[in-house]
């Protein structure tokens, strides 16, 4: 019986691992966009920062904005309200999680508050 829930607890903690690796998407806050930056190869991502505390849940390497990932199709729609926040001066509200192709934390879900 002890053998038994030993491997229990082990086969738990084994496949608990790849969980922890990554954390689960985090809200970053309301702040106002204070600055959009492309240029980059691929050309269809944006970095953005905001004025609300910096949020990176997985401890990306890039700790100077958030991003969108090349080939999100998702990326329109979020490009769009991130620019018309940035140009209304509304808050956005970033969930992120992971970490995109440019080791910036990836954006996934843009929220913006009237």
């Amino acid at each position: 019986m002890k053998t038994r829930l030993a491997r229990i607890a082990c086969l738990s903690i084994v496949a608990a691992l790849p969980i922890a690796a990554h954390a689960s998407p985090v809200d970053t806050g309301f702040g106002t966009v204070t600055s959009i930056s492309t240029g980059w190869t691929p050309s269809n991502v944006i970095r953005v920062t905001t004025s609300a505390p910096f949020a990176n849940p997985d401890s990306c390497p890039g700790t100077d904005g958030y991003m969108t990932e090349d080939g999100d199709s998702s990326n329109p729609a979020h490009h769009a309200a991130i620019l018309a926040a940035f140009l209304s001066g509304k808050q956005v509200d970033f969930i992120v999680s992971g970490c995109t192709s440019l080791n910036r934390p990836r954006i996934i879900s843009v929220i913006v508050n009237n």
